[in-house]
C-alpha cells in the first residue's frame, strides 16, 4: 500500500460530513450607559466589537470581543476620567437532540 492511500483512507475514515461543520465571522457596533447608585456619576460609551463561531458535529465554540471608549456624563463630578471597557465572551453549546442543547 502506498503512504499516500494510507494517508487518504485515514482521512476519510476520521472525517466528520461536510454538512456538520459550519463557521462564521461578523462585526458589530455597541452602546454603552453606565451609572453608579446616584445619578450624579455617569458615563456613555460607543465603540465596536467582533465574533466569531466554529461548530463541528454537534459541538459548537462561540467568542465576541466589544471593546467601548467610555466618557463622563454631563451631570459627572469634575474629576471623573474617560476610560476603554473590554468585554469579552466566550460560549461552548452541545446538541443533545435535534431540539435540545446543552451550553455553558
Amino acid at each position: 500500500m502506498r503512504p499516500h492511500t494510507f494517508v487518504l483512507g485515514l482521512a476519510l475514515a476520521f472525517a466528520v460530513p461536510a454538512e456538520a461543520q459550519h463557521a462564521g465571522l461578523g462585526v458589530q457596533g455597541a452602546l454603552g450607559d453606565y451609572r453608579e447608585q446616584t445619578a450624579a456619576l455617569r458615563f456613555r460609551g460607543e465603540g465596536g466589537g467582533a465574533w466569531a463561531e466554529v461548530g463541528v458535529g454537534p459541538v459548537t465554540l462561540a467568542g465576541v470581543v466589544v471593546r467601548l471608549e467610555m466618557e463622563p456624563g454631563a451631570g459627572s463630578p469634575t474629576g471623573a476620567e474617560a476610560f476603554r471597557l473590554t468585554q469579552l465572551d466566550a460560549r461552548m453549546r452541545v446538541r443533545l437532540v435535534g431540539f435540545l442543547s446543552a451550553e455553558a
